[in-house]
This record gives C-alpha cells, sequence and structure tokens, in this order.
C-alpha cells in the first residue's frame, strides 16, 4: 500500500471503510430497460476505481449517463454504522 493511500487510512483498517454508490434512473438514458446504461456505468467505474489511489476516492465522484447527465455518485467513505 502507498504512502497516499496510507495517509487517507489514517489508523483505519479498511473494514473501517465502504463504498458508496448511488445511480439515478430517472433520466432518457434509463428510460426503456436500465440495464444496459446501468451496466455501462458499472464498466466504466471499473477503470475509474482502478486507476484511482484510495485517497483519490475519498472524495464523492461524479456519475454520468451516455447523454452526459449526472445520474450519481461514489466515494469510499468511513463506515456510518
Amino acid at each position: 500500500m502507498n504512502w497516499i493511500n496510507k495517509m487517507y487510512l489514517q489508523g483505519r483498517t479498511l473494514q473501517e471503510l465502504e463504498f458508496r454508490l448511488k445511480i439515478y434512473l430517472g433520466n432518457d438514458a434509463f428510460s426503456d430497460d436500465p440495464r444496459p446504461e446501468i451496466a455501462r456505468i458499472l464498466n466504466q467505474l471499473v477503470n475509474r476505481i482502478l486507476e484511482s489511489d484510495l485517497y483519490d476516492l475519498r472524495n464523492y465522484q461524479s456519475i454520468r449517463d451516455t447523454n452526459g447527465n449526472s445520474v450519481g455518485q461514489f466515494a469510499i467513505k468511513p463506515n456510518e454504522a
């Protein structure tokens, strides 16, 4: 684990973090069948997550649909429980 990730953890264990994801389905990109657009977004997120450090993912990142509209967000945050 690199120093940037260690700095973000700041004494937390990975068990104290959670991955948060919200995708809102109320626009045209999801109108007929939302599954293809959800799958496209999730595939895109895989690459974004793999190319980022934990530290980069501490702030919410915007998710956009095929029309360029903001439809959600994701981040790695401390557990709320």
